[in-house]
């Protein structure tokens, strides 16, 4: 693999990893935004529950039955030992949910709990809030709200396929941009070379070849580019000739200026080099 093959095959596996780095981060966020949001619903949902069933205890089951009617939310009834007094999805659904990790973060004394897991009742995963109920600051019982996450994150997920086109868009056009300067800083050499190696292959067609090809004839632009710009390099530094012979001296290529007799009046010291001159 040449020199110029290699420096692509750097950037392409450079972009591509900083795409998918930068994807991984916005994906983390934006799903850790969705379910924060999320939460915060559910507490709000679970605190206005509670309020309605403060002052009537005795119609529990039944304003719960009917908070959670026509929606996939579900409510439990849970006591100050973790035990299942009451479950809209399974009326007759009992045993100890202390070992739920939003249950146990109520019960260690957490103003509320939640977590994100696959429910062994309803098996699929869960969003769960868990807020518990007081009486002269010790647990009462704990209400918890649960929510299928499949009721919200498609509706997630489809903002999430928006916001990764447009990230891929952003990356395509920075690669695109990449490659273009990369092309245009290499552009002389690779309008030559296809010229050369006709000239070397065919020696005898050397002058047809340079009349008729347009990329030679796109060459002898750039030249006559280049040469104007050192034309108008030369005339900026005529007022300091000094400074311009020093720029010149340390410039890595081979550098002379000859008079309009044909004279030589400069050369730099890498021309030097190159030529072997000692006696100058």
């Amino acid at each position: 693999m040449n020199k110029k093959k290699r420096l692509y095959a750097g950037w392409f596996i450079g972009l591509l990893f900083l795409f998918f780095s930068s994807w991984q981060l916005i994906s983390h966020f934006y799903d850790q935004q969705v379910l924060n949001q999320h939460e915060e619903f559910l507490q709000q949902k679970t605190y206005s529950f509670i309020r309605l069933i403060e002052n009537d205890q005795a119609n529990f089951e039944e304003i719960a039955t009917d908070y959670v009617e026509d929606s996939e939310e579900r409510i439990t009834r849970i006591d100050s030992e973790g035990d299942i007094l009451f479950d809209t999805f399974n009326p007759a659904l009992s045993g100890s949910r202390s070992q739920r990790p939003e249950v146990k973060a109520v019960m260690e004394g957490n103003s509320f709990g939640q977590s994100l897991r696959m429910s062994p009742t309803l098996d699929q995963e869960v969003l769960y809030v868990a807020i518990p109920l007081r009486q002269n600051g010790d647990i009462r019982e704990i209400i918890r709200m649960a929510e299928p996450s499949s009721s919200f994150l498609p509706e997630a997920n489809q903002m999430k396929q928006a916001i990764f086109l447009v990230n891929l868009a952003f990356w395509m056009i920075l690669a695109i941009s990449i490659f273009v300067i990369l092309r245009r800083r290499n552009r002389p050499v690779e309008t030559i070379l296809p010229v050369i190696k006709q000239i070397i292959n065919k020696p005898k067609q050397q002058k047809m070849i340079m009349q008729t090809s347009s990329v030679w004839r796109e060459l002898y632009q750039n030249i006559n580019t280049l040469s104007q710009q050192m034309g108008d390099t030369y005339h900026a530094y005529t007022s300091s000739e000094k400074q311009f012979y020093t720029l010149l001296d340390e410039l890595m290529v081979g550098v002379f200026i000859i008079d309009d007799n044909g004279k030589l009046i400069f050369i730099n010291q890498a021309l030097i080099k190159q030529l072997n001159i000692k006696n100058l």
